[in-house]
C-alpha cells in the first residue's frame, strides 16, 4: 500500500520549502497538513470548519471542527459548543515533548469536561515509531490517528489504517453517509454511540 495522496499533496506544495531544514519549515507544513486534510474530509462527504477556529468560552485555537448542519458560527471562526460533534489537532510529523501531549491533553480535557457530547481527535500525518514522547491512545486519552509510520531520515513512509478509521468515526458523529470514495464495508459503521446534533426537519 503506498503513501496516502494527502501526503502525497502536502509533499508537493512544499517543495519549493525543501532546501530548508525540516524544523525551518513547521509552519508551512503545518498549515498545509491542516489544509489538505480538511480538503480531503470534504471528498469524503463530512462537513467541517475553516482551518483555525474556536469554541466559545474556550480560549484556545482548534485546528478543525466538525459542526452540527444547523452551526452558525460568529465570522465563521468562533463556534457553540452545543453545534459540534468533533474537535481536530493536527500535525504534520506529530509530538516530539512530553509537555506537548499533556498540553494537548489538557485542552481535550477542558472540552470535554464542559462539553461531553464533544469528541477530540488528535491526527499526524506520519510519526517515528522510535520517538519517546509521540502521542499515543494511552498518553493522551483520546483518539489517535497516525496516518502514517516513518524514520528519522524520512525516506520511508509505512501507510496505515489510520484514515479510514478517522473518516468512520467522522461520518458516524456527523451522521453522513458512505461518501463517494468511500469503499469500506457496511460493517465498519456499528461502532460508538453517534452524537445528536440539531438538523433541520425533514
Amino acid at each position: 500500500m503506498g503513501i496516502h495522496p494527502l501526503l502525497r499533496d502536502i509533499q508537493s506544495a512544499s517543495e519549493s520549502f525543501s532546501s530548508f531544514p525540516p524544523r525551518r519549515r513547521t509552519k508551512v507544513t503545518g498549515a498545509l497538513a491542516v489544509e489538505v486534510i480538511r480538503h480531503h474530509l470534504e471528498l469524503e462527504g463530512i462537513p467541517v470548519s475553516r482551518r483555525d477556529v474556536f469554541l466559545a468560552g474556550m480560549p484556545f485555537e482548534i485546528d478543525l471542527l466538525v459542526p452540527g448542519h444547523n452551526a452558525r458560527p460568529m465570522f465563521e471562526l468562533v463556534y457553540a459548543p452545543e453545534q459540534v460533534a468533533a474537535v481536530l489537532e493536527i500535525k504534520y510529523s506529530g509530538i516530539y515533548s512530553r509537555d506537548e501531549v499533556q498540553k494537548l491533553k489538557g485542552q481535550f480535557d477542558a472540552i470535554t469536561r464542559h462539553h461531553s457530547h464533544i469528541r477530540c481527535h488528535f491526527v499526524t500525518v506520519f510519526e517515528n515509531k522510535d520517538f519517546k514522547y509521540q502521542a499515543t491512545q494511552l498518553s493522551l486519552g483520546y483518539p489517535v490517528h497516525t496516518l502514517h509510520w516513518t524514520n528519522r531520515r524520512r525516506d520511508s513512509f509505512e501507510r496505515t489504517d489510520g484514515w479510514g478509521t478517522l473518516v468512520t468515526e467522522l461520518r458516524i458523529l456527523s451522521k453522513v453517509e458512505k461518501g463517494p470514495s468511500d469503499n469500506r464495508s457496511e460493517s465498519d459503521s456499528a461502532m460508538g454511540a453517534a452524537v445528536q446534533l440539531d438538523r433541520p426537519p425533514g
